[in-house]
């Protein structure tokens, strides 16, 4: 099931897009357990960052070139993130330009009106730096010593968890825990890249594939069940919380995965060609989608207040996004393509 997450890697990016556009979004009806389901839609952005952990791992392993792997992150992220910040940030309402774009980049402050991603770009950015000396550190011909590695990684996380209010200010502590509690998914995606990209089996087990469905579906709807009373009470970050969510995010990709080579299996349909052919264009422009998606929303607010029923603006509103997603992708090829970035 692990090859389904590199086979169908851009489909389940689409997946985490609509995910996070779900969660963002202000639609809310009244069925029953609804603002549950919604709060899980938070859960695609640790879907993209799992998927960006063994992405990266792909690329550095056929070019460890330190200028060429950050020359191409600047193109990914970067540039997209400046252009649409700069153009937001001179729009906003009761905004402050420059300023204020360069307070949401830095993430630590927040303006009482605005609830804004700059959180998620910024760790983006801080994963894609630090990726490099992940790679390095995780590198072993061992399965074991790997292991080891990611669990020293993995406890010295969890080290600073429980003790970061005694070193950081609380509002340090507070402004930075979404970010904090993605990293464990992040560094799952790393340490997986060479099973996935190798094909091999981990420490060598095989199981049969009907009972690995199985029991990823038992694990999942546990899971899921575990969480459900966290996410109720929107304390889904905390220690406990976040090791749950990481099982869910688990289980629930490779099911997703699992899905999606069903569908493959049933070319003969048309809608099941136009579904995934949609997930493979959200998943090309995942990145840009969450740029743009919150804050077309609270530029759309300032001018005519959403209707938390009215699905149509809602609807609307990805549609815009998208079409934005799609020039902004070219504006950001074009400016690749004429100052040599997409060189080594």
């Amino acid at each position: 099931m692990l090859i389904n997450l590199s086979k169908y890697r851009s489909q389940l990016y689409g997946f985490s897009a609509l995910f996070i556009v779900f969660f963002h979004s202000q639609v809310m009806f009244t069925i029953k357990g609804f603002h549950i389901i919604k709060q899980f839609g938070s859960l695609g952005v640790d879907v993209f960052l799992l998927l960006s952990g063994m992405s990266l791992y792909f690329s550095f392993s056929k070019d460890s070139n330190l200028k060429h792997f950050f020359q191409k992150r600047i193109s990914t992220i970067i540039i997209p993130l400046g252009i649409v910040n700069l153009i937001y940030y001179q729009l906003v309402p009761n905004g402050s330009g420059f300023i204020m774009y360069l307070k949401n980049v830095i993430g630590l402050f927040h303006s009482e009106k605005l609830t804004l991603n700059s959180w998620f770009s910024l760790t983006i950015i801080i994963l894609y730096l630090l990726y490099p000396l992940i790679h390095k550190f995780l590198e072993s011909s061992s399965e074991i010593k790997r292991l080891v590695k990611f669990g020293i990684i993995f406890s010295l996380w969890w080290l600073f968890q429980l003790t970061k209010f005694y070193f950081v200010t609380p509002e340090f502590a507070s402004h930075t825990n979404l970010a904090f509690a993605r990293f464990p998914i992040f560094l799952i995606g790393c340490y997986l890249g060479p099973y996935i990209l190798n094909r091999t089996p981990f420490f060598g087990l095989k199981i049969n594939k009907h009972a690995s469905i199985g029991i990823t579906l038992l694990l999942f709807i546990s899971s899921c069940s575990l969480l459900i009373p966290y996410i109720q009470v929107d304390n889904k970050y905390q220690l406990i919380p976040t090791f749950i969510s990481i099982s869910v995010v688990m289980t629930g990709t490779l099911l997703l995965s699992w899905l999606l080579n069903l569908m493959s299996k049933a070319k003969s349909s048309h809608l099941i060609m136009l579904v995934s052919k949609s997930l493979t264009l959200f998943g090309g422009l995942s990145f840009e989608i969450y740029l743009l998606f919150e804050k077309n929303q609270t530029l759309f607010e300032s001018v005519a207040p959403v209707d938390p029923h009215n699905l149509a603006k809602t609807c609307f509103l990805f549609t815009l996004t998208l079409i934005e997603a799609i020039l902004l992708k070219k504006v950001v090829t074009y400016i690749k393509q004429n100052y040599d970035l997409t060189k080594p």
